[in-house]
């Protein structure tokens, strides 16, 4: 029933008074596409200013052959408290903004052509409403946001599938189990392969289900010899059919899937850590905070091909699973992960007051969340609580109660995947099976030295990352978020950050996974690895040097991968003093391979001075690693000579012995003794100044979100003008020239929110009256300076 429906806002709840929910009661002008927010653009609506009542009409017709099923109508999810009429009479009342319900019109319909539906909803986002990040971050979701359908199940005078539970085993062993919707002892239910024709690529895989049969209460485990495991690099699908059957006579049918793996934590060899095991082994989370919020549908996706898409790109970006952070997504996003193999860390929605109301939405949602999502291989974790969001009595002991209480439950309705109490950005774990935590630290040796403070407080008794005198045991360590960019930040370089705080986690083989903020911006925030819209941001890795002959490009694969190569050194390291430089290397080695196994390593070290545009290759060298499985293993330093002032850049590799690439990375250094270089104020001078310290701007100057931004936006026929203050010294007279070094990005169809529409174009600035073009896809004039990126910057473009 998705498309358009009749639609107006409300905001005195006049329909209520003036009785809008029977039919020819209200003249309807305004149409709406469902499934969008009506804060969307996609809705047609487009009123991200309203909270309110608003009210939604459309007459349907139920197909003739139809007749004799149960017949229902099913809203994937309305934000949040929702009345709705059949025909002027009230037959459904519903609370709650991400979960699925439904009403059986079976008994309620007349056998007509053609029925009035009339829907009603109040969303004013109270504190005790759950919510993410649409309430007080980004554009808010009101109303019908997800699929609204007609569905018809078995036959009336029989029960029909009401739900369907399967686990399973890394072993091969399914356990289904089926809850009719009474119960009978006149049916069976049984399990076939489903060969249907939208199964293409997972042939291999069906026929190993023979037919099994399921008596009352209709629960049974059944054995796949040689089963092909779900993992994100391999995800095998069993697609099957369950029928319910009396006799011969098939009376109810559902087509479903399964995926055979299995999440637990456990020890690796003599450890006195656990990891997250995946199918009976270690498993390296290679992971992105995924918000899913769309430029066009806000909390809703465009369409199907619109997730399909971001999955993908989440592969193609090198991460193999995504945390989706503080939201109950569409159906159709778990399916695609799935399929697509991209493991799900599914984080609840919070409240933002602590109250006996807030805590009984909280139960009900996290209910039918499990409940209808528990059966997708993609899942292994449940997140029940986000930064300590809404849980003002977390500190007492009446409170954290609580928390342990909604563990336990959430362990009872699925005792098969992991439970994080809270991911949290305040050391307050009260029992969980992941040991988690949050950081955005800038600069690098500050994140450095915080993730080492970390791993060395991480021990079974500690008390560190837990409160109320609850202590840590062996829960396997991973970080839930992390960046050098937060929200409120601004532009930053998060192919620099991310790049250098991702090896500073890879150095402890502690830490079994990382959560990277984020897989693409949204509205304000800028620190994805896409743009809102959806477009690639540069990370500058591919033409950073000159690579040597027969290896690949570089990109940002080589670092989200699960064997990573490990320069140990501070960014941007500071050798003048320095003849030789020893550089520790190690290997993180998580990709499956067994036991302890010999590596070639090489590296070839490239110079350049500050001014002069390129790298040069000066000198190359070997070693070899002696790596073990499942953890961090040093390998031969690299030995190089330091040549004086000038950039230094390594590039090493790791091949196995088969010549085939496992890990690559690269670093810098400098050696200048002085920065920036003496000169002399009468004939040399730099000086630099903050953007926003301008003295005249002409067109519109947009107002940053954040007030630590560190640019300044202009739309319209913009300019700005800045005064610059010369020092005494310099004899102004002698001057031939000057440099103007600055980073200009221009964009048309810029929107308040989002920029769908936006094509990169090129900025102008005024030397000497001339204006001259700016590629905002590159830097011109770019200095250098030590510890700075040394690649083109990601930015808005």
């Amino acid at each position: 029933m998705n498309g358009e429906w009749d639609f107006t806002i409300d905001p005195n709840n006049d329909g209520g008074q003036e009785d809008w929910h029977i039919p020819g009661n209200k003249v309807w002008g305004q149409k709406i596409l469902v499934p969008y927010p009506w804060e969307s653009k996609l809705s047609g609506v487009n009123r991200p200013d309203y909270n309110g009542y608003a009210w939604y009409h459309r007459r349907f017709s139920v197909p003739a052959e139809w007749e004799g099923k149960n017949i229902f109508l099913r809203f994937g999810a309305v934000d949040w408290r929702t009345w709705i009429w059949l025909d002027g009479v009230l037959i459904a009342e519903h609370e709650g903004g991400y979960t699925p319900f439904s009403v059986n019109l079976t008994d309620l319909l007349s056998g007509k052509e053609e029925y009035s539906l009339t829907v009603k909803v109040q969303d004013v986002t109270s504190p005790e409403q759950l919510v993410g990040k649409q309430v007080g971050w980004y554009t808010t979701t009101s109303g019908i946001w997800q699929t609204v359908y007609l569905e018809a199940c078995g036959k009336k005078e029989y029960p029909f599938i009401g739900q369907l539970k399967i686990d399973t085993c890394c072993d091969g062993q399914v356990k289904i189990s089926a809850v009719p919707t009474r119960a009978t002892p006149v049916c069976q239910l049984r399990v076939l392969p489903d060969r249907g024709t939208d199964k293409v690529g997972f042939s291999e895989t069906i026929d190993k289900l023979a037919p099994f049969t399921l008596h009352s209460p209709y629960s049974g485990e059944l054995t796949i010899s040689n089963p092909q495991l779900w993992t994100p690099e391999s995800p095998s699908l069993y697609f099957v059919e369950v029928q319910m059957v009396t006799g011969e006579e098939v009376i109810d049918s559902v087509h479903t899937y399964f995926g055979v793996r299995e999440v637990t934590r456990e020890k690796y060899g003599e450890n006195p850590y656990e990891y997250i095991y995946l199918n009976g082994k270690p498993y390296y989370f290679l992971c992105a905070l995924n918000q899913a919020f769309h430029p066009d549908g806000i909390y809703t996706y465009p369409s199907d091909d619109a997730i399909r898409r971001d999955l993908e790109d989440t592969k193609e970006f090198g991460f193999n699973s995504l945390r989706v952070h503080i939201k109950v997504d569409e159906p159709r996003f778990y399916y695609w992960a799935d399929r697509l193999g991209v493991a799900i860390f599914y984080d609840m929605p919070c409240f933002r007051k602590y109250t006996d109301q807030s805590k009984h939405y909280y139960l009900n949602t996290m209910n039918e969340a499990i409940e209808r999502d528990r059966n997708h291989p993609s899942i292994v974790s449940w997140v029940l609580f986000n930064e300590t969001w809404g849980l003002e009595e977390h500190n007492t002991p009446e409170g954290q109660a609580w928390v342990k209480e909604m563990y336990e439950h959430a362990k009872q309705l699925d005792p098969t995947r992991l439970i994080e109490d809270n991911s949290p950005c305040r050391y307050d774990h009260v029992i969980t099976d992941v040991n988690s935590w949050h950081f955005y630290i800038y600069p690098h040796q500050k994140a450095r030295e915080h993730i080492e403070k970390v791993v060395n407080e991480t021990y079974p008794g500690s008390t560190f990352n837990y409160i109320g005198g609850n202590k840590q045991n062996t829960e396997p360590l991973i970080n839930s978020e992390y960046g050098g960019v937060s929200s409120g930040m601004g532009d930053r370089d998060i192919s620099w950050c991310f790049h250098y705080l991702t090896q500073e986690l890879r150095r402890h083989p502690k830490i079994c996974g990382y959560i990277y903020t984020e897989l693409q911006d949204i509205e304000w925030e800028h620190n994805g690895f896409m743009n809102y819209d959806r477009t690639r941001k540069m990370f500058g890795y591919k033409d950073l040097f000159p690579m040597p002959d027969g290896h690949p490009p570089l990109s940002y694969r080589d670092l989200n991968t699960q064997d990573f190569l490990i320069l140990d050194a501070p960014a941007g390291e500071d050798l003048s003093e320095q003849s030789e430089k020893t550089l520790p290397v190690a290997l993180s080695l998580y990709s499956g391979r067994k036991g302890r196994a010999q590596y070639q390593l090489g590296w070839q070290l490239y110079e350049s001075t500050r001014l002069a545009p390129g790298w040069h290759f000066t000198q190359n060298g070997e070693g070899s690693i002696q790596a073990e499985a499942y953890t961090v293993t040093q390998g031969d330093p690299i030995v190089f000579s330091v040549p004086p002032q000038r950039l230094l850049l390594l590039y090493a590799w790791v091949k196995d012995r088969g010549g085939q690439f496992i890990a690559r990375n690269w670093w810098t250094f400098h050696s200048f003794k002085e920065s920036p270089p003496s000169m002399d104020k009468r004939t040399q001078w730099r000086q630099r100044w903050n953007p926003k310290d301008y003295t005249e701007i002409k067109g519109t100057l947009e107002k940053p979100k954040s007030k630590n931004s560190e640019i300044i936006s202009l739309s319209g026929d913009a300019s700005v003008t800045y005064e610059v203050q010369l020092p005494v010294e310099l004899y102004v007279s002698s001057i031939k020239d000057m440099v103007f070094e600055c980073e200009l990005s221009g964009c048309s169809g810029i929107e308040r929110v989002g920029w769908k529409d936006r094509i990169r174009a090129p900025s102008t600035a005024d030397r000497r009256g001339a204006p001259f073009s700016y590629n905002s896809s590159s830097i011109r004039q770019r200095r250098v300076s030590p510890g700075s990126n040394l690649c083109h910057r990601p930015r808005r473009l």
